[in-house]
């Protein structure tokens, strides 16, 4: 009699019990190649990395490097996040020209933020809109032209429309109600121009003329009025 046999090393059975364990380390060796490879990709975002440092000279070597015009784009586009971060925090002519350089570089200028009210919830470079529920609580929708009509950059917003800001879409409709809710007049006026919806909701502000009416922005609200606003709509 064979030995094997006899200690059931050679039964169906036990060729299946180690054919899943071959299945199950192989699983297993794939998912640790995913995540160091995953780890990898997001530490290899050089643009990204100088962007968040305030390091003008390094953001444009880092684009500079990437021959390929696609991944050109999508990496300007990733470290446009962070370089907006670095504007709002530090300011200054050098973290205005980081944005710029990555406008230049073919950001998209659609990009939004997903703000959960405990904290950052996730980046997408296209929009969703308004307020969804999250498992962290409220979240809404950050644009980047929205946050630099809050720093009060309406030459800024202007690089962002010749860049190709969507502004007929929600990206459009977040910075009129952000202007209107600052009171730029002129920037509420040239949207409008441009195809701006008038009552768009926005998860943070509500409509554009809430947001000015709520801020007292008579000027703006009555503009807003004319064009059809609606607070509650």
């Amino acid at each position: 009699m064979n030995p094997h046999r006899e200690r059931g090393v050679g039964t169906p059975a036990a060729i299946a019990a180690i054919a899943g364990g071959l299945v199950l380390l192989v699983l297993v060796a794939v998912f640790v190649w995913w995540v160091a490879g995953g780890s990898e990709t997001e530490s290899t975002c050089d643009t990204c990395s100088a962007a968040e440092a305030g390091d003008l000279a390094g953001v444009r070597s880092a684009l500079a490097a990437r021959t390929d015009l696609v991944e050109r784009r999508a990496e300007a586009t990733s470290a446009l996040d962070p370089a907006l971060n670095h504007l709002e925090i530090e300011g200054g002519t050098e973290a205005r020209d980081i944005v710029l350089a990555l406008l230049d570089a073919g950001a998209d200028p659609n990009q939004f933020t997903s703000i959960a009210r405990s904290g950052l919830g996730g980046r997408s470079g296209r929009p969703g809109n308004n307020v969804s529920g999250t498992g962290g609580g409220t979240a809404y929708v950050h644009y980047a032209a929205e946050r630099a009509i809050g720093l009060g950059d309406t030459a800024l917003l202007e690089r962002f429309i010749a860049a190709g800001l969507d502004v007929t879409g929600k990206p459009g409709g977040a910075t009129l109600t952000r202007a209107a809710g600052e009171g730029h007049l002129a920037v509420v006026q040239r949207l409008i121009t441009l195809g701006a919806n008038v009552n768009h909701r926005h998860g943070d502000l509500g409509s554009p003329l809430a947001a000015a009416v709520h801020r007292r922005h008579r000027d703006v609200a009555t503009l807003l009025d004319q064009h059809g606003a609606r607070e509650w709509q």
